[in-house]
């Protein structure tokens, strides 16, 4: 043993000889954040690309005003068609019981008689939105009529 050599002490040989063994006391100071940022400017990439290619899922007809007009007559006029809605089951249109599914066609031959202005719908406050809603359509897709007006009543106890 006394004929060994003494190797010169090289600060740099002797970092990489700890650095081998996996027993370094030195933290990680600093995160490598490049391929982060690489991945984050890849994602932006795509949601700006995405969103230049939007389309509608769901496409839902739009009620307009232009096809029909909202008028200020009433019930008790002689030249209005009336329409009592007292349940989404139970129609009355102009004193007579009738059903949805004849709703449109007794309206579209009243309305093309020539006698009739306009069409007074008359419906509970408790009828739910829906109920209305389906009732109308119903008018609005088979009858030629373009004049209405609403009325809401108490509901019948």
């Amino acid at each position: 043993m006394a004929n060994q050599e003494k190797l010169p002490y090289d600060p740099h040989i002797m970092r990489m000889l700890q650095d081998e063994g996996g027993h370094d006391d030195d933290s990680i100071s600093e995160l490598n954040v490049i391929p982060f940022i690489d991945i984050t400017l890849v994602l932006l990439i795509i949601v700006l690309i995405s969103s230049a290619f939007q389309f509608q899922l769901f496409v839902f007809a739009n009620p307009s005003s232009d096809t029909f007009e909202v008028v200020n007559v009433s019930k008790d006029a002689t030249n209005v068609i009336t329409l009592e809605i007292i349940s989404a089951k139970e129609i009355v249109l102009n004193k007579q019981p009738t059903t949805i599914s004849s709703l449109g066609g007794q309206v579209k031959s009243l309305w093309n008689s020539g006698k009739y202005i306009a069409l007074v719908i008359s419906a509970p406050n408790d009828l739910t939105s829906q109920e209305f809603i389906d009732i109308t359509e119903v008018i609005k897709d088979q009858s030629p009529a373009t004049k209405f007006s609403f009325i809401t009543t108490s509901p019948i106890k």
